[in-house]
């Protein structure tokens, strides 16, 4: 009886956890939304538009009274400088809301049929339905739980300390209501892209089946990996990809493939038509969000440097509102796009030997149409979401900052703390130490920077020297925590990889050589560069007459900065080891074709070519040469020779692109962090240098030179090797001589092509 009621109970809950998920997101989307759950037009959008218009426009034109009044500081820049943050956002509301009630019907309409045909061909499943409605009610959870607790703080705080003046809380009520409008339309653009993300996954789960099916695993086993599980799920069932029906036209039943390959194109078709649909309906949106969030941020930081808040935690949490909504459009509208180009590789890696000629020509047309039309979300071409959009916005960001605080004070921030480290080989209790020293150095940092150098008179210089420690030190610990999950998860598929490459193309003695001298060189330069100039840095700090206390937590945190500064140089030279491991190979597999090309090189991968070469080296006798020369020139040998190695060469350049990728997910975030950090260390070190921040703990100029040096080489070290084993990827027009392309055309057709 228990256990009844216990799952009655259960029950209940599930209940009623469902009706207040959907319950919050259709309210959110009701109040200020353009469409509502199911798609249909939210026609109370009009009345509030005209609302929100008239708040923009009310603080548009009481923005620098208002804020004067709160703020007391009304010099005549100033005041120009606290107008511009809220006129900003309210001229971006005003343009959002007016985009929104010119276009939006239509398109909307346009985008709900668009789905409505792709659901055609692929029905939503309840498992995708209910995974729409988590991501959505988490997306909306999420920006609410961030957004009003601060929202509401603030109204209180000026409740209690300006009561006199109701002027400021209406002024501040409308902008908290335009932020979370232009939210509102957030979250509705990322719940889209993620509808449309699982649509260009499922039809990539797919086109993976499709390609599975049609290799030859007694030759290439490595393809469905060392797991035997998948092996006997393959046995099973050969035909992965089944359809029962054919929407688009009656084709023969002797080409079931075609016919799936055609949906699936079609499919693919309807996706990146609802792709530059949502692209026009919210483009515009998602353009003014971008450049809303960032400036927003901006001027926060400003503000509180030389204006003190009420509190810092309010401060913290806005900043983190702004980035997590930044980033949540930009990596979703990204990944979805990713996602969507990721079908053209898995197609031409498809082995099409195996292959009809209709489904090749479904193939040909599946990967021309991905090709010709751009699949990317724009803010009216404009600007790519995208992640390079994040780079260039924290570039453009801190010039501005530091135009800033150079017209209204002192610029010192900590440009020692360069902790944004990791390393793959070090085990998990290392990585708990190093993530115990930038906890540490988080909250020591604030006080040592103080004591040291020059003293945090103003709050500017507290300010700047509190917030460069927390932002580095935190960073440091994601990244670490980050890069040890990856290389977890994703180094033993990467050594599978490359062991697989090895079982087509040996490492030779004299390839291993030259690894091991340039793997000596690059950590024998950074450990050279870097720990002379460290031990000089701790030595300097140690002077008899200072404060013995002071010195010894400064040594400490410098000491902790420059292991972690070690570390992180450690996990580059492995990266940089690895990226000169598989251009060696990818320049190997590129100068075996232009070989291939060469008059006498169609013969060097021939059986009989080297039963010739064995016989010469064998015996001078020149009859048997003469004899294994003669069973050279046997033209239909040749010419199946030949096939065979240029597919071997495809799947050779094959496997090390997909080391590429392994290497990438590996290292991506640590050397995003490293690139940041070694480019932000080296303009503090600049600043610290030229206003001699550190007073008489300063840098000697040689050891400045020693740093500057480090920095130029560890950078360009990942730069470099990243460029230029990814242009070696591109097999260059140069290696197909006119000869060379001409033969490869006609004697391996359509079978074996290089692809990128």
């Amino acid at each position: 009886m228990c256990n009844v009621h216990f799952y009655v109970r259960l029950f209940t809950l599930q209940h009623i956890l469902k009706i207040v998920e959907m319950w919050l997101v259709q309210s959110f989307w009701k109040l200020c939304g353009l469409f509502n759950v199911d798609l249909t037009y939210n026609k109370f959008q009009n009345v509030y538009s005209v609302l929100l218009i008239v708040t923009c426009v009310y603080n548009f034109i009481t923005a620098s009274n208002a804020l004067c009044k709160l703020d007391h500081w009304c010099d005549v820049f100033s005041t120009a400088m606290i107008g511009m943050y809220t006129r900003v956002l309210a001229s971006t509301t005003l343009l959002s809301r007016i985009a929104i009630m010119a276009q939006s019907k239509q398109s909307l309409l346009k985008y709900k049929e668009t789905i409505k045909a792709f659901e055609i061909y692929s029905p939503t499943s309840s498992t995708q339905h209910k995974n729409y409605k988590i991501f959505s009610f988490a997306v909306v959870f999420v920006c609410l739980s961030i957004i009003l607790p601060i929202n509401i703080s603030r109204l209180y705080y000026l409740y209690q300390n300006e009561s006199s003046d109701i002027s400021l809380l209406i002024y501040y009520l409308f902008i908290y209501i335009q932020n979370l409008s232009m939210c509102c339309i957030e979250t509705q653009f990322v719940t889209q892209c993620f509808i449309i993300y699982t649509r260009f996954r499922g039809i990539n789960d797919d086109l993976k089946k499709l390609r599975n099916e049609n290799v030859n695993y007694a030759k290439y086993p490595f393809i469905l990996g060392s797991s035997t599980t998948m092996r006997k799920d393959y046995k099973k069932s050969f035909q992965c990809v089944r359809y029962d029906k054919d929407f688009y036209r009656p084709r023969l039943i002797s080409h079931p493939m075609a016919n799936a390959v055609e949906i699936l194109r079609i499919k693919h078709w309807l996706t990146r038509q609802a792709v530059d649909i949502l692209n026009n309906l919210l483009g515009i949106q998602m353009g003014l969000s971008v450049f809303l969030l960032w400036v927003m941020a901006l001027f926060d930081i400003y503000y509180e440097i030389f204006h003190n808040s009420p509190s810092k935690l309010l401060v913290y949490g806005w900043l983190f509102q702004y980035s997590l909504r930044l980033f949540m459009i930009i990596l979703v509208a990204h990944y979805t796009t990713k996602q969507a180009i990721k079908s053209k590789s898995i197609i031409l890696d498809t082995n099409n030997q195996m292959l009809d000629n209709s489904t090749k020509e479904e193939l040909l047309l599946f990967v021309n149409q991905i090709r010709h039309q751009s699949i990317a979300f724009t803010a009216c071409d404009f600007f790519t979401l995208n992640t390079q959009i994040i780079k260039s916005a924290i570039a453009a960001g801190t010039t501005y900052l530091v135009i800033l605080v150079q017209m209204f004070g002192v610029f010192p921030a900590n440009a020692r703390d360069g902790n944004r480290n990791s390393n793959t080989s070090l085990p998990i209790l290392s990585t708990v130490l190093l993530s115990a020293s930038c906890v540490y150095v988080l909250f020591v940092g604030p006080a040592v920077v103080c004591r040291i150098g020059e003293k945090c008179s103003s709050d500017s210089i507290r300010v700047l020297k509190e917030m460069y420690p927390n932002i580095a030190n935190v960073t440091s610990m994601l990244a670490r925590i980050a890069l040890l999950y990856s290389v977890t998860v994703g180094y033993d598929k990467y050594r599978e990889t490359v062991g697989c490459y090895e079982t087509y193309s040996p490492t030779t003695v004299a390839e291993a050589g030259r690894y091991r001298v340039f793997t000596a060189a690059a950590v024998c330069s950074c450990l050279l560069l870097i720990v002379p100039a460290n031990v000089l840095r701790l030595w300097m700090l140690w002077t008899p007459d200072g404060d013995d206390t002071a010195l010894t937590e400064g040594i400490v945190f410098y000491a902790f900065i420059y292991v972690q500064n070690v570390t992180m140089c450690c996990s580059e030279t492995q990266f940089v080891e690895q990226c000169f491991s598989l251009y060696c190979k990818l320049k190997t597999v590129n100068n075996d074709v232009v070989v291939l090309g060469q008059s006498a090189g169609w013969t060097r991968f021939s059986r009989h070519s080297r039963y010739a070469a064995a016989a010469e080296a064998a015996t001078p006798d020149a009859s048997d040469v003469a004899v294994a020369a003669e069973e050279q020139r046997d033209a239909s040998d040749s010419v199946a020779a030949t096939a065979d190695a240029v597919e071997t060469l495809r799947i050779r350049h094959w496997l090390l692109r997909e080391a590429i990728g392994c290497l990438n997910d590996v290292f991506g975030v640590q050397l995003g962090m490293s690139v940041c950090a070694v480019c932000v260390m080296s303009f503090f070190d600049i600043y610290y240098e030229t206003f001699h921040v550190m007073g008489k703990y300063a840098m000697s100029g040689l050891i400045i030179y020693f740093w500057m040096l480090h920095y130029a080489l560890r950078y360009m070290g990942i730069i470099l090797m990243s460029h230029y084993t990814t242009k070696q990827v591109s097999i260059e027009p140069s290696y197909y001589a006119v000869h060379t392309l001409s033969r490869l055309k006609r004697i391996c057709a359509l079978k074996y092509l290089f692809t990128n």
